[in-house]
């Protein structure tokens, strides 16, 4: 019985920083980020996401960035203990993301760099 927690972190490229800017501080963003993996997860509890930006400090002695502007997403996926959980592709879950983001009118195309394919790390929660 119990539940289990797992969490991921997908890290999503943006055109630019202010795109990143404007996007985690909006909450129906962050709700697309939500949908856009819980609608493709089945039996799970619930799903939480925490939005954050990347590579958009400022560098005050004029050197060009070269890293690429990105959210990070970092998942809390809770479900039943007994739950074996399948993640979506990487590509599965960027088309839905964009399909969330634009029904809430987000004008930016996403890429995701770091997939949300990757392994999550089951933490038994009692």
């Amino acid at each position: 019985g119990g539940t289990k927690q797992h969490t991921i972190s997908v890290t999503v490229t943006v055109p630019h920083c202010s795109a990143a800017n404007s996007m985690i501080s909006n909450m129906s963003i962050r709700e697309a980020f939500k949908k856009a993996l819980s609608n493709q997860l089945s039996g799970v509890t619930s799903v939480n996401v925490d939005l954050s930006k990347q590579n958009c400090r400022r560098l005050n002695d004029g050197t060009r960035r070269l890293s690429t502007p990105s959210i990070k997403a970092e998942y809390t996926i809770e479900a039943p203990a007994a739950t074996t959980i399948t993640l979506p592709t990487t590509a599965a879950y960027e088309t839905e993301l964009n399909k969330e983001l634009q029904k809430v009118g987000n004008p930016f195309t996403v890429s995701v760099t770091t997939g949300a394919a990757v392994a999550s790390s089951a933490v038994g929660v009692s």
